[in-house]
């Protein structure tokens, strides 16, 4: 057993040091997205976490456990025992570190429904009952967008505000002027 204890803990501590080392310079940790999604969905905890990384993590942490103990004396049984364990906390540690670090990504998209409601500056003149399109400049999800706007009131001139009633189609920002609002 010593020798499968050595070899986990060398490979499983190798690829552990590879991925950190890849990682700090930027480059692919060889592990893709990450997660095997078996069913589509309604996945168990084990398979929600099984990554490379977690793999990795298991056979490192299983390696290092067995180890140690057979060097203190432990018994074959008790030995396996611990390095099973340690590794399985090791795993879902892992996992469970890593989902919610996924969960604290956002794709960066900016949602315009999400303006409705809010004052927009407009940036670039919107003709009158949709006839051409202008531009607003309006904060959505913490950051300043310019989006197309269309009005079906009267011309709305550069530097006047405007408040944002719907979207007329994706990407153009249906607006009407502050003084029009009733």
């Amino acid at each position: 057993m010593d020798d499968v204890y050595l070899w986990s803990a060398v490979g499983g501590g190798g690829l552990l040091i590879l991925q950190v080392l890849l990682m700090l310079i930027g480059g692919d940790d060889f592990d893709g997205e990450g997660d095997i999604d078996v069913d589509g969905g309604g996945s168990t905890l084990f398979f929600k976490a099984l990554s490379l990384k977690t793999i990795v993590a298991f056979f490192t942490f299983f390696g290092l456990a067995g180890v140690w103990s057979t060097g203190s004396g432990w018994s074959t049984g008790s030995s396996l025992a611990l390095a099973s364990i340690t590794g399985m906390l090791a795993f879902f540690v892992i996992g469970w570190v890593m989902n919610a670090l996924m969960e604290l990504q956002s794709s960066g998209t900016i949602q315009l429904e999400d303006a409705i409601g809010q004052t927009a500056d407009v940036y670039l003149r919107i003709p009158g009952k949709h006839k051409g399109h202008g531009k607003v400049t309006v904060t959505c999800g913490g950051r300043t967008h310019q989006a197309k706007a269309v009005t079906s009131g009267e011309e709305i001139p550069t530097g006047r505000s405007a408040r944002i009633v719907g979207m007329s189609s994706p990407g153009t920002l249906d607006v009407i002027a502050l003084d029009e609002e009733t």
